[in-house]
């Protein structure tokens, strides 16, 4: 009975890394559109500093996050309509960040 009890806890461990595991791959798959275009003008990309454990392992923790810091960067391929919704957005935020 210990045996399986053991065996069970290693196989559940094993299926929560899994599906932690594509969770974040989900995520980095979704967000990975909004910073093609941001990324394109960037020279370097600020590291952050390595955490023993962390909550998300993704490509997130080395991008950096110039959405919400500075204007959108205008891109060709987006239309006027979006451009002009992110940078509502943008002043929502900066205007949350002032209070």
């Amino acid at each position: 009975l210990e045996r399986t009890t053991a065996e069970l806890t290693r196989s559940f461990h094993k299926l929560y890394e899994l599906e932690q595991e594509l969770t974040f791959y989900k995520i980095d798959a979704k967000l990975s559109p909004l910073h093609t275009c941001s990324l394109q003008n960037l020279d370097t990309v600020d590291s952050v500093d390595s955490v023993a454990e962390s909550p998300y392992i993704g490509k997130a923790r080395h991008i950096r996050n110039t959405i919400t810091s500075s204007p959108p960067p205008r891109c060709s391929s987006s239309s006027s309509s979006s451009s002009s919704t992110l940078q509502e957005d943008s002043d929502v935020h900066s205007g949350l960040e002032e209070s």
